[in-house]
């Protein structure tokens, strides 16, 4: 398949009741995915789970197409009518106003096995999504991995090159020059080491009075929330009879809660990334600082040029701030059906509300302890890998300036013929660490 070609791998994950049921791990791959395709039906367009499945894509930072299927089974004006509904629904969820592509996947097919393209009529817009998305994989996800490709190239050219150069100058030095230098290093490469872990300990403690911050503003949140809704179960428990006022207060409860508690929660997801999109870069560009006091202790120590390098951009955090909105549960109260016979009618409306009341306040504070526990967490994992990232750029920048000088040491006990040998495979491979470096734009 042409669309495959540059490495591109499709997943079809499991139906979307097997993926909130009994498969989450499928709902995850697909959250961190490079991109995705939302299926949905013309025929029973937007069903419970899949408006739990467009919650969870509101947080997505990669690409989601959304298409309407089986739109050959409406009418012009039917298909009009639900895309319209599809549309704000999606926008409703989502927050913004994403393209939702109409069409028909079996008389697409139809076509193309006879060896047509699909039209309007045929495939809807079939064949200008087909397009858009292969447009997506060369422009998008190929340009991209490009880039990674050769920034991870120049790394390594950069690493080769330098190790190198500092092979060369410490074998030149007697052993106990040699020695002495590498001391010297070691002093410099434990005072940058000791630094880090200093800022380490204070990018702990900012991210703790930030999950500390996000905790105050939820729980403030669900403790003066329940009040401004109260409304809403009032106006409910008036105008609906009460055979049916238990259902309708639930769903009232349900509504209010997502309602109200998801605008306030993304907020705070927001905050949360924006605040820690701070604190990183701030930590990169001292731990960058770190490395490149290593480098230039080297470069002077040894007597050689040794550029100074920048780290990777803080990337963004694939697994986001995720969070599926948890089913309001039933009661544990119940007004047994015979008592609700016996009782006057307003008794069982007062209780019915009284118990709404309640609930509206258990749910609101189950939903914020729910969305602590999970920012802090994720703040806490984030924080943690990206610490481990950081040290690793530290630890490699040291790494590589005792590496070339054990090699010099080797060196010194090698036979001429053996030594004469080696420089020149250090030759070539310098020289291939220079057209790497060309190759990756750097030089």
């Amino acid at each position: 398949m042409e669309l495959l070609r540059p490495g591109l791998v499709l997943v079809d994950t499991p139906g979307i009741g097997s993926v909130f049921g009994h498969n989450e791990a499928a709902a995850r791959a697909l959250l961190e995915a490079d991109g995705a395709i939302l299926v949905l039906s013309a025929d029973a367009p937007l069903s419970e789970e899949e408006r739990k499945l467009l919650a969870a894509l509101s947080e997505r930072q990669a690409p989601t197409f959304f298409v309407l299927n089986r739109v050959d089974h409406l009418s012009p004006a039917e298909r009009d009518e639900v895309a319209r509904f599809v549309s704000d629904a999606v926008a409703g969820e989502l927050g913004r106003k994403e393209k939702l592509w109409c069409l028909s996947a079996r008389a697409a097919l139809r076509a193309c096995l006879a060896g047509q393209v699909p039209d309007e009529n045929e495939g809807g817009d079939f064949a200008n999504f087909s397009q858009e998305f292969a447009r997506f994989v060369e422009a998008d996800l190929v340009q991209a991995r490009l880039g990674t490709g050769r920034a991870e190239l120049a790394r390594l050219a950069h690493e080769l090159d330098d190790s190198l150069a500092i092979e060369v100058a410490s074998a030149e030095l007697d052993a106990a020059s040699r020695g002495e230098r590498v001391a010297r290093l070691g002093e410099a490469a434990a005072g940058q080491h000791q630094a880090f872990e200093d800022e380490r300990t204070l990018l702990q403690r900012d991210v703790a009075v930030l999950a500390g911050t996000i905790e105050k503003a939820l729980a403030g949140f669900a403790a003066t929330e329940p009040a401004k809704c109260e409304g809403r179960l009032l106006e409910v428990a008036r105008t609906t009879a009460v055979s049916q006022l238990e259902d309708a207060l639930r769903g009232t409860v349900e509504s209010a809660v997502r309602q109200s508690f998801e605008g306030f929660r993304l907020a705070q997801a927001q905050r949360a990334e924006e605040s820690w999109g701070r604190l990183a870069e701030g930590f990169r560009d001292r731990t960058q600082d770190r490395v490149n006091a290593v480098r230039a202790a080297a470069a002077d120590i040894f007597q050689v040029e040794l550029p100074h390098l920048g780290l990777p951009q803080v990337a963004e955090e694939r697994e986001r701030f995720f969070y599926l909105f948890l089913s309001v549960g039933t009661s544990t109260e119940s007004i047994d059906r015979l008592l609700r016979r016996l009782l006057p009618p307003p008794i069982v409306r007062r209780r019915l509300l009284e118990r709404a009341r309640r609930d509206l306040v258990g749910e609101f504070d189950k939903h914020a302890g729910r969305a602590r526990w999970d920012l802090a967490q994720r703040l806490d994992a984030v924080r943690r890998r990206f610490e481990v990232a950081m040290a690793g750029e530290l630890e490699r920048s040291v790494a590589t300036v005792l590496a070339a000088t054990a090699r010099a040491e080797e060196l010194s006990f090698m036979a001429e013929a053996e030594r004469q040998q080696h420089r020149q495979v250090n030759d070539s491979a310098r020289h291939a660490a220079r057209a790497a470096l060309a190759l990756a734009g750097e030089r």
